[in-house]
């Protein structure tokens, strides 16, 4: 091994990687190239390595966001109107400010899905349990 005047460093010997889903999945964008050959009888290879693009990110729509009580406002507010001579602006303005507000209604509401349906679970039991106890209240039949 030694290093060139570009502060490159060149490797003598012979380079094997096996192809493997390991290797493919950390190496996914290496490209080698073999360079014309030296003063020996060998072709130098350059491999580099090339991060992996990150893709953009992409909307999701959940469905349950349109069961909150602030979606229509939340889809309402600011709509562009189709008359606008410059509508595809105040398109792109209107889905990226939504997209904002969806992603707020989504943190507030809807992260600990597995908490809230805990919740909820234990609420039923518990209106289940009261039921049982006086099955002639009624309020305790709108409850469960």
């Amino acid at each position: 091994m030694r290093r060139s005047s570009h502060g490159q460093i060149k490797l003598f010997g012979a380079v094997m990687i096996e192809p493997s889903p390991t290797v493919h999945e950390v190496f996914d964008y290496t490209l080698v190239s073999a360079l014309p050959p030296g003063l020996s009888d060998h072709s130098p290879l350059l491999i580099q390595f090339h991060d992996t693009p990150k893709p953009p990110p992409c909307f999701q729509f959940y469905d349950m966001w349109s069961s909150h009580q602030d979606f229509l406002t939340i889809i309402s507010t600011n709509l562009p109107s189709l008359n606008s001579p410059a509508i595809m602006k105040f398109a792109r303005s209107y889905f990226a400010t939504l997209r904002r507000q969806l992603g707020k209604l989504n943190r507030n509401n809807f992260t600990d899905l597995k908490g809230q349906q805990e919740s909820a679970l234990n609420a039923l039991a518990q209106a289940q349990q009261n039921l049982e106890a006086s099955p002639d209240n009624t309020s305790f039949e709108t409850m469960e």
